[in-house]
């Protein structure tokens, strides 16, 4: 849209799934039943994109995300993501990438109360933050290492917030431009 630094991202899906595993009928087409729930998704996306010097990217993205529902409304949610990145773009032996990421689901109703779960939030927040080192020998075989931090408040029984430090490792062997094989995490 401004030159080469902003692009909008859209997409959108339409479907049928059905509200009750347990009860049949779902995959009736005339739904006698009335076990089918009609959903429509959307998605929204702004992503812009610069080189801030001769060798760091940055990139921030914004995503929303909706989900309606025709049976189950309590389901119906929204979804605001936030994406912020720095990476380098020379094509050296060494690649970095620092990333940070925000998401919040909030539900239409986002309290459940039932036997089990007293007043228990579906809302939810993840973030984190993360750092990936790679170093390349030659064209065919790269390593690369990340670590980070995660905050979740994921919709759970107890309701306590979850961090946890991550990291992994992989290796990658490419063996032509249409090859390429990953082990590790």
């Amino acid at each position: 849209l401004i030159g080469r630094n902003l692009r909008l991202n859209f997409s959108a899906r339409a479907d049928q799934n059905s509200r009750f595993t347990s009860i049949g009928g779902g995959d009736d087409p005339l739904d006698r039943r009335g076990n089918t729930n009609n959903y429509l998704r959307y998605n929204i996306s702004p992503v812009w994109t610069s080189r801030l010097t001769k060798a760091t990217n940055f990139t921030a993205r914004y995503q929303y995300d909706e989900l309606i529902n025709s049976k189950t409304k309590s389901n119906d949610s929204t979804r605001n993501a936030y994406t912020v990145g720095f990476r380098n773009s020379s094509s050296s032996q060494v690649s970095w990438n620092l990333t940070g990421r925000r998401s919040t689901v909030e539900y239409k109703n986002p309290i459940i109360d039932s036997p089990f779960f007293q007043n228990f939030r579906r809302d939810s927040t993840l973030e984190s933050v993360r750092l990936t080192l790679g170093y390349r020998f030659g064209r065919q075989l790269q390593i690369n290492g990340w670590g980070g931090k995660e905050y979740n408040d994921f919709a759970r029984p107890s309701n306590i917030p979850q961090q946890d430090n991550e990291w992994g490792l992989n290796f990658r062997y490419t063996p032509s431009r249409r090859t390429s094989v990953t082990l590790g995490a």
